[in-house]
């Protein structure tokens, strides 16, 4: 016997409501699976986000409508420095990944710039 899959929870547009669970779009169970989806890329989450919540000010203005005040809470805030876990204290930059600081102009290592 088999099961159907889940449906995915997506926004149904121009309301930005879930599909499945007829919740503000990301609804808790699509911030969970694009969590997951995203964990290995934590920055092009954020980028998709970015676009679905500016794609969602489109709508919600396109008949001169006023947009929710909390847009960005609602499309971005719960995304940032979190694991696929949830846990907001685990960032996902490893030591490997930063770039090394810049030296500061005053640093005695650091001369002038030739040309």
């Amino acid at each position: 016997m088999s099961t159907a899959p889940e449906p995915e929870h997506l926004p149904d547009r121009p309301h930005w409501r879930c599909r499945v669970c007829d919740q503000p779009w990301p609804c808790p169970e699509s911030q969970a699976s694009l969590l997951d989806e995203y964990r290995a890329y934590p920055s092009l989450l954020k980028i998709y986000l970015s676009a679905q919540m500016y794609e969602a000010l489109d709508d919600f203005t396109a008949y001169g409508g006023v947009p929710p005040l909390n847009l960005y809470e609602r499309f971005l805030s719960w995304a940032r420095n979190r694991s696929a876990s949830g846990d907001p204290s685990v960032t996902h930059h490893s030591p490997e990944s930063r770039s090394p600081p810049c030296p500061s102009s005053d640093s005695p290592s650091s001369g002038p710039r030739s040309l």
